[in-house]
């Protein structure tokens, strides 16, 4: 009896693992047809998201995960 119900959430578990496999690629294939999804093959003139919140500023570099240089506004070293 105990072997049963392992066999039957083992059968449960893999159904399950199916389903979600099948949304995966169809998901994928969405993303590959989709007119808002953008590959850039040419990145010379790549400019990458600056992100300020009025005192400290970040410039992105060329190379991803980068930070070309930091932008300060009136933020001092505080003297002891």
């Amino acid at each position: 009896m105990k072997f049963f119900k392992i066999k039957i959430i083992a059968v449960k578990i893999l159904v399950l693992l199916a389903i979600n496999l099948s949304f995966q690629t169809v998901i994928a294939q969405e993303i590959e047809n989709s007119p808002w999804h953008i590959v850039a093959t040419n990145t010379t003139n790549y400019a990458g998201i600056t992100l300020a919140n009025g005192r400290i500023g970040l410039l992105a570099a060329k190379e991803p995960f980068k930070v070309k240089s930091i932008i300060l506004n009136n933020v001092f070293d505080k003297e002891s």
